[in-house]
């Protein structure tokens, strides 16, 4: 019985992983794909593109306080 909780909590923290890993995958591809984009064109385009650079940002540092909390949850 406890081997089988065990495995359910396991797989659990795996999907969870999984997830965390992906949204960082796809938030470090927006930043990226903006950054690079607002190189090569001009300064009004920089400029408009800002605010979807900051949600970006923002989003990374939601997803590292989510992984702060989890370890810090898991720990205690």
């Amino acid at each position: 019985m406890k081997q089988e909780g065990n495995l359910e909590v396991f797989r659990y923290v795996q999907f969870v992983l999984v997830v965390v890993v992906l949204k960082v995958f796809a938030c470090l591809l927006l930043v990226a794909m903006l950054l690079t984009a607002t190189s090569l064109i001009d300064p009004l385009v920089t400029v408009l593109s800002l605010p979807k650079l900051a949600i970006a940002l923002v989003a990374i540092s939601e997803i590292f306080l989510f992984i702060g909390r989890e370890r810090s949850e898991s720990k205690s």
